[in-house]
């Protein structure tokens, strides 16, 4: 059910929609100009954004801002089509970051920096693993870090990693940079995402 009017938080019941101008065309709200969307868990922001209250898909378009607030986990992006009954997206020119998740053994190099990321595109995947459903990402043609942008120390550049936030990333024929310049390449390298 969507609320057009009532300022009050969203609610498991309730999404609540609001734009500069909206037309309505039977389940689909067209929200143009300062578009927002805002669930019980997800937040987004857009010049503008076309959702279906039925299917509760979303695309939207222009300085496009993905807030997930159980994770924490934000995202920027040029345009974004997400399925809220689903969690699945996909975001495209995409740059974001995931918090630490603490971590604490012997020997281990830590920080408390968020995991950041960047790329062409990414699709976020929702999967159940051992009967918990957890949210996947696989970035393409991109790099992570966890170091402080916009100059970091190192980052992890290539075609394809698989993350699982406040776990690990995974790079597939990836080059390990330090201060930009190429150190090693990796067919497959894991990389720990936790503090």
């Amino acid at each position: 059910m969507i609320d057009l009017t009532n300022p009050a938080k969203a609610d498991d019941d309730h999404t609540i929609v609001r734009s500069i101008h909206q037309e309505v065309d039977g389940a689909w709200r067209r929200l143009r100009g300062a578009a927002e969307i805002e669930t019980v868990d997800v937040q987004v922001w857009a010049d503008e954004i076309d959702y279906n209250t039925e299917t509760e898909f979303a695309e939207a378009r222009g300085n496009v801002r993905y807030v997930n607030r159980q994770t924490n986990e934000t995202m920027r992006c040029d345009r974004m089509e997400f399925n809220r009954a689903t969690g699945m997206g996909k975001f495209f020119k995409v740059s974001g970051t995931s918090p630490a998740k603490i971590d604490v053994r012997p020997g281990l190099l830590m920080t408390s920096n968020p995991f950041y990321f960047e790329g062409d595109w990414a699709e976020k995947i929702r999967e159940n693993v051992k009967g918990t459903l957890r949210d996947r990402y696989v970035l393409h043609r991109g790099f992570i870090t966890d170091c402080k942008l916009p100059r970091p120390t190192w980052i992890l550049k290539g075609p394809k990693f698989d993350i699982v936030p406040g776990q690990r990333a995974i790079g597939y024929r990836s080059v390990y940079r330090l201060r930009g310049v190429p150190l090693f390449y990796a067919p497959v390298l894991y990389k720990s995402v936790r503090r």
